[in-house]
């Protein structure tokens, strides 16, 4: 009897540590990461006391997401003034199923919960103001952006406009998108319904093309061939050989150039800049095949940023340059 006594208060004794590491792991190694967890609806809840930050373009006047006052259980209703024109930029706030976009990324300042607002939130609770959040200014340029959703209406396609002297996005838009009005409401069943709605959309509108997606680069990878010829010893008036098209090894398939047309009128030879200006296929299928080669062009590709870690403050897809040993049987690839 005594033995089963001390085996079950050594049984007890073990799920008691298990117990409490495992609260201990909550509290002090996982805290951090459940709090900051967009499906964390108790900490959600809990956000709608809090009137959240404006995100705005960036003259800091035109409005993508505020927040309004209402007399229901939740005290604030999140609201996108221009509805899709945003969407992908914005995310969505849905009180069922969290948040994304930026909405997310920048989530403790617009929810007040930022170590940064601390002096702040202490001279708001002093005068008895109501909690509120911090606003972030874009990069995003309005009038840019209302372009970039007129000259895309019913095309399923993506533009992304950039300042390339700093980086900074001026304008991302991309089709099929969404209202994330239909999800920031607090009418849980309509959540629901538009959110069903969406994801079974084969066309993926919560999915930005312009971010998300991995495309072939097309004739914006000249940028890097280029660099990568004057890299390796090329001038921009290095003279090349300017066949109507161009059969690399390996394959019988030709390259020819946009439209069939033979570059710069049919001239036997044209320049490495003349190449670049008017973006001649066959020109820089030849220089990246026979004068560069597949190290070369890898090498100088990650140099822009392929295989690299990109910082980005919306869900992002990172460029993927294969290998240069992939190439070796499949030259053409180039």
């Amino acid at each position: 009897m005594e033995g089963r006594i001390r085996r079950l208060g050594l049984a007890f004794v073990a799920l008691f540590v298990v117990l409490f590491a495992q609260v201990n792991y909550l509290q002090v190694f996982a805290a951090d990461d459940l709090a900051n967890n967009p499906a964390n609806r108790r900490l959600l809840l809990q956000e709608y006391d809090v009137q959240r930050g404006q995100i705005l373009a960036r003259d800091a006047q035109t409005v993508l997401a505020s927040s309004r006052a209402t007399e229901g259980d939740l005290k604030y209703l999140r609201t996108y003034p221009e509805g899709e024109r945003y969407a992908h930029i914005t995310g969505y706030y849905s009180v069922i199923f969290g948040r994304s976009g930026l909405e997310d990324r920048y989530n403790d300042f617009l929810s007040g919960r930022a170590e940064e607002l601390l002096p702040q939130k202490l001279v708001d609770e002093i005068l008895g103001r109501p909690k509120r959040g911090a606003s972030i200014v874009t990069t995003i340029d309005a009038g840019l952006q209302r372009v970039a959703q007129e000259q895309l209406a019913g095309l399923p396609a993506a533009l992304v406009a950039m300042d390339p002297r700093t980086g900074e996005i001026l304008a991302m838009y991309a089709n099929p998108t969404f209202n994330p009005n239909a999800l920031a409401t607090h009418d849980v069943e309509a959540v629901q319904q538009a959110w069903d709605r969406l994801n079974a959309d084969p066309a993926r509108p919560l999915v930005s093309r312009s971010a998300q997606e991995i495309f072939p680069p097309g004739s914006t990878f000249k940028i890097v061939t280029a660099a990568a010829a004057l890299e390796n010893g090329m001038r921009p008036d290095s003279m090349i050989d300017n066949p109507p098209d161009y059969t690399p090894p390996q394959t019988t398939n030709a390259i020819d150039n946009f439209g069939g047309d033979h570059c710069a009128g049919g001239a036997q030879q044209i320049t490495l800049a003349q190449a670049f200006q008017i973006s001649c296929n066959v020109t820089f299928a030849k220089i990246g095949v026979e004068f560069l080669g597949a190290e070369k062009l890898v090498a100088q590709a990650e140099a822009f940023g392929f295989n690299g870690d990109v910082e980005s403050d919306v869900p992002f897809a990172e460029g993927r340059m294969p290998p240069a040993d992939v190439f070796g049987d499949n030259q053409p690839g180039l």
